[in-house]
């Protein structure tokens, strides 16, 4: 929800799959192509999840389903962290300077400042912590009601 009352993230993306398509069909009328090829990687894949659910709520279920018929020709997702990632344990905890000119402490304090740690610390679908329930897995509509 932050994403798109801050960025207006998930409009921009709709608004450029529809302009890639519209063109695509414009320089090739014969084609029996039409879609985007969307290719989600690591926490990509969650970004392209929320947005197919905001679209369902813009759209409805129905107008959702037209919309990807129209407009995605085939999803891709690759690496995709649906119950977490346990790498991410060490950076966030410890440190972890993968080369950088940091200290451990300094690498520490800046991981723990990105806003999407939530969404890569390891879960269980049934994991009691609201903060994993609504951040990884119990999102099921959009917007999030707290």
């Amino acid at each position: 929800k932050l994403l798109e009352l801050r960025d207006s993230s998930f409009t921009k993306l709709k608004m450029k799959i529809e302009g890639a398509v519209e063109s695509y069909k414009q320089r090739n009328p014969h084609s029996h192509f039409s879609g985007v090829v969307m290719l989600g990687h690591s926490l990509g894949n969650l970004f392209i999840q929320y947005f197919f659910k905001w679209m369902k709520v813009e759209l409805g279920e129905r107008g959702l389903e037209r919309w990807a018929e129209e407009n995605v020709l085939s999803l891709i997702m690759a690496g995709a962290p649906l119950l977490g990632a346990p790498s991410i344990m060490k950076p966030l905890f410890i440190g972890n300077t993968e080369g950088l000119p940091i200290s451990t402490e300094q690498s520490r304090k800046l991981m723990q400042t990105f806003g999407s740690m939530p969404w890569m610390m390891p879960h269980t679908p049934d994991s009691p912590h609201p903060v994993h329930s609504a951040m990884n897995f119990g999102e099921t509509d959009f917007p999030v009601q707290a």
